[in-house]
């Protein structure tokens, strides 16, 4: 068997282990400085939350001593030990990742009155500047840094500013936080517990979402108006307004309030409807209408008194006289509910007949006026009853003399003789027949003289 030599081989193994120890020597730095890139930007991000952290508890404590401050001496600062001593920020918040706290001046705004702040770290390694590009690129509003010439700027230069206008001297290699007047004219924190001294801690100053959720266990509701789109319910309670207000429907606009103390009014003069019962002490109003029957469990008390014969409108009407006679309304003239029917003749006492009632004196009336008394009547005369008796209508029974007799046909008077067999007579025979002469010209009965009136209607 033949052998073969290695050592032509182990030339090529050592050239191969050159070749990559060369390249993990060229690679090596550009790792390192990628890996050290990576670490720096993390310290960045984390230099920037600090940094925001801290400025917001900056900002509210501005909103929430906004008047004092106002009122206070201006420019003044503040540091994040103060913070942490009044409770806007937490123990060992004092240094950033870099060793750096804040400092933040205040200054009031000459053109708008506002006040606005300037916040600077102070202190601990400085940040080269493209690390406090970095950062200020990262924090949130107005980020930015201290240049070399003490200015503060913006990130990507959106601003400067000087930290002396706000009683500050800042240094190069530190952040900087500008906050406008917008930012500090109230706290964006509203507080779970009351704070003697700052009830603005307890306010809100806009419409709170509370997207479809409940609000429970509350005592008392306090505001102007509530508007909801379902129902109101009270287990227990009342529904209670004041002043001249009650309960609304805006739809057909009724509803019930009270304008005094002794009346529920409906709004709007709307009526009320129910196919139940409406009960009560009293009724009062002006007109009661009642599609059905009007009863009472007792009586009909009619306390406006109306004069027989005098007009009224419309017919059906019913009321009473001053003494208590009840009268109805009857072709526009009040008329009393008497026993006689209109057309029957009545003796009157006295010329004149009431009111009413006409005498019957043979004399025409208006058909038109009095259609009850023209129903009696039909030729709308009244027959002269002045100085003569009535007498029964025959109707067949055979007593009065002319059978053709109509009613109300008048019938002349009339006498004769009469003849009877009397006793004895003197001078003379007994049994004799005798005949005697009218002595007058009627026939009459003793009597005593009275008007005839008629009712009219």
């Amino acid at each position: 068997m033949k052998k073969f030599r290695h050592d032509d081989d182990k030339g090529f193994i050592l050239l191969e282990i050159l070749a990559g120890l060369i390249v993990i020597g060229i690679a090596t730095p550009l790792i390192y400085s990628e890996i050290e890139n990576w670490l720096n930007e993390q310290l960045y991000q984390s230099a920037a939350s600090h940094a925001d952290a801290y400025n917001t508890a900056a900002r509210n404590y501005i909103a929430d001593n906004n008047a004092t401050l106002h009122n206070g001496s201006l420019p003044a600062n503040f540091t994040a030990d103060d913070l942490i001593r009044k409770g806007y920020l937490k123990q060992g918040f004092n240094h950033s990742p870099f060793g750096q706290s804040y400092i933040t001046g205040i200054r009031r705004n000459q053109t708008t009155g506002r006040l606005e702040a300037l916040t600077c770290s102070t202190g601990g390694q400085n940040i080269k500047e493209d690390g406090l590009r970095s950062v200020a690129g990262q924090l949130p509003g107005l980020g930015g840094y201290i240049g070399k010439n003490g200015t503060a700027t913006g990130a990507f230069g959106a601003w400067t500013d000087k930290p002396g206008d706000y009683g500050l001297t800042c240094s190069a290699g530190h952040i900087a936080v500008v906050m406008t007047g917008d930012d500090l004219q109230e706290s964006d924190r509203l507080y779970r517990f009351q704070v003697p001294g700052r009830p603005e801690l307890n306010q809100m100053h806009t419409a709170i979402n509370m997207g479809g959720n409940d609000i429970n266990n509350a005592g008392n509701l306090n505001g102007q108006k509530a508007t909801v789109k379902g129902d109101i319910t009270s287990e227990d309670g009342w529904l209670i307004t004041r002043n001249n207000k009650g309960w609304m429907n805006t739809t057909h606009g009724g509803g019930f309030t009270m304008t005094y103390s002794q009346w529920i009014r409906a709004v709007n003069n709307k009526g009320i409807t129910t196919g139940g019962e409406i009960k009560g002490g009293k009724v009062s109003g002006g007109t009661i209408r009642s599609d059905g029957r009007l009863s009472t469990g007792e009586y009909l008390q009619l306390e406006k008194t109306a004069t027989a014969g005098t007009s009224c409108s419309p017919d059906g009407l019913v009321g009473r006289d001053s003494k208590g006679a009840i009268l109805s309304c009857q072709s526009g003239v009040w008329v009393g509910f008497e026993s006689y029917p209109v057309g029957s003749p009545i003796p009157w006492p006295s010329a004149t007949p009431p009111q009413g009632y006409l005498l019957m004196n043979g004399q025409s009336f208006s058909c038109s006026r009095y259609p009850q008394l023209a129903r009696a009547y039909p030729g709308c005369k009244l027959p002269d009853l002045r100085g003569v008796f009535i007498r029964g209508w025959d109707n067949g029974k055979g007593l009065d003399g002319d059978r053709n007799r109509q009613l109300l046909s008048y019938q002349a008077d009339q006498s004769g003789v009469y003849h009877e067999r009397g006793g004895w007579l003197k001078g003379h025979h007994s049994g004799m027949p005798y005949w005697a002469q009218g002595s007058t010209t009627e026939m009459r009965p003793k009597n005593i003289a009275f008007n005839y009136i008629v009712k009219a209607s």
